[in-house]
C-alpha cells in the first residue's frame, strides 16, 4: 500500500538534509495541494507541475543563507494508522513550524483549521529553521 503524501514529505526532508535544491515527486492531488501550501508558507521556492497527464512533478526547496528552510518532517498519519483530530484537539509544533491538516475544505495548517473550527486528518508536522 502506497502512502504518496508521506513519501513526498520524507523526500523533501531527505533532500533538505542532503542540500539538494530540487526534488521530483509522484503526482497526486494531495501531493500537489501540500506542495502549494508549503510554497505559500515559504518552505518551497517553486512548484513545477506540468499538464495533468504527467506522473511526476518537481519542487524546488527554498534556501536562506545556504541553509534549507525545511528542518524536519514528522508524520502523524501513516498507512496503517490514520490520525484524525477535531478542531479543539489539533496538535501544534514546538518551535517554528506548522502542522498540515487535510480537511473537508482542503489542505491547510492546523492554525487555519482551528480558526475555521474544522478538524480532519492530521498529515504531518513540518519544522522550520
Amino acid at each position: 500500500m502506497e502512502y504518496l503524501v508521506g513519501d513526498f514529505l520524507i523526500r523533501l526532508k531527505n533532500a533538505a538534509r542532503a542540500g539538494r535544491r530540487e526534488v521530483v515527486v509522484p503526482r497526486s492531488g494531495l501531493n500537489l495541494a501540500v506542495a502549494k501550501l508549503l510554497a505559500q508558507r515559504g518552505v518551497l521556492a517553486k512548484v513545477v507541475a506540468p499538464k495533468s497527464n504527467y506522473k511526476t512533478f518537481q519542487v524546488d526547496l527554498n534556501f536562506v543563507n545556504q541553509r534549507p528552510v525545511l528542518r524536519d518532517v514528522q508524520l502523524f498519519s501513516k498507512p496503517g494508522r490514520r490520525y484524525y483530530s477535531g478542531a479543539n484537539e489539533l496538535p501544534f509544533p514546538t518551535g517554528k513550524g506548522m502542522v498540515i491538516v487535510s480537511t473537508s475544505q482542503g489542505v491547510m495548517t492546523a492554525a487555519e483549521a482551528k480558526k475555521l473550527k474544522i478538524g480532519g486528518e492530521v498529515i504531518a508536522a513540518v519544522l522550520l529553521n
